[in-house]
Parts: C-alpha cells; sequence; structure tokens
C-alpha cells in the first residue's frame, strides 16, 4: 500500500520524480542576502529524453540531456533571477521572494513528491540529510 502511495505521488504532469535535493547558496561575499534553504525535484522529461530540474519554493526550472545539466541549469536560472530581483528591485525583492514561495496548485504537486522521496527514503532506512548542495554565488 505505502509503495502505490508513494509510486503515484511520484508521478507529475511534467513526468516522474527521479530525484530530489536541497540546495543553500553561498554568499561570498555577493548583495544576495542569505535565502533559506531551497529544495528541489528532477523529473524525466515526459515530452523528450532530457530532465527538468524545478526549484519547488521559488518555481524556477532547469533543463538537460541528464538530471546534472537539468540540475546545473536551475541553479544558474535561479542565480540568475536573484542577482537580478536584489539589483533591481529593492526592498521589494522581498515581496517577490514571498509570493514565489507561496504555495500553489501547481507546487503543491512538486511538495508531495518531494515529501514522498523523503519517506521513501526513511522507510528504507536512510536519511536525506546529505542530500544539500551548497552554490557559490558568482
Amino acid at each position: 500500500m505505502f509503495d502505490d502511495i508513494i509510486a503515484k505521488r511520484l508521478e507529475t504532469p511534467r513526468g516522474a520524480i527521479i530525484g530530489f535535493g536541497r540546495f543553500i547558496i553561498v554568499r561570498n561575499g555577493s548583495i544576495v542576502p542569505e535565502i533559506p534553504i531551497l529544495p528541489f525535484v528532477v523529473a524525466k522529461n515526459n515530452n523528450d529524453d532530457g530532465c527538468i530540474c524545478s526549484c519547488i519554493s521559488m518555481q524556477i526550472d532547469g533543463y538537460g540531456k541528464n538530471y546534472d545539466e537539468a540540475k546545473q541549469d536551475m541553479f544558474d536560472n535561479v542565480l540568475y533571477y536573484l542577482k537580478v530581483n536584489f539589483e533591481e528591485y529593492g526592498r521589494s525583492c522581498w515581496e517577490n521572494l514571498l509570493s514565489l514561495f507561496e504555495v500553489t496548485e501547481d507546487t503543491a504537486v512538486y511538495w508531495n513528491a518531494y515529501f514522498a522521496m523523503q519517506l521513501k527514503m526513511a522507510a528504507n532506512g536512510l536519511s536525506s540529510d546529505p542530500f544539500i548542495e551548497y552554490v557559490n554565488w558568482r
């Protein structure tokens, strides 16, 4: 029963979830202040042989031929968004982020998949804690 529920939650409109993780943006003296840990999921794209990596909180995607390319593209897109947001929008940059962080009908699907992956690992005696990546601000 549990495995069936998990399998169903890992199927999304854009493809089957094949991985997940969290990342922290390392500031390195940039103008971007500390942002909370950002979770992501990676799906095998239904429309081609590639992958889609979605930063769930910020609703920003990355695309690639494989898991790693999609993840790197998403990291680059998140960093670009943050750079523009903090350079051009002043104090309203936080309101912009808050609106992105709101759970929507679309993001709820990815949150459910993210938590399903975590629980699947826990049920198999594995911790998801090591799945935090550090992305350097460039």
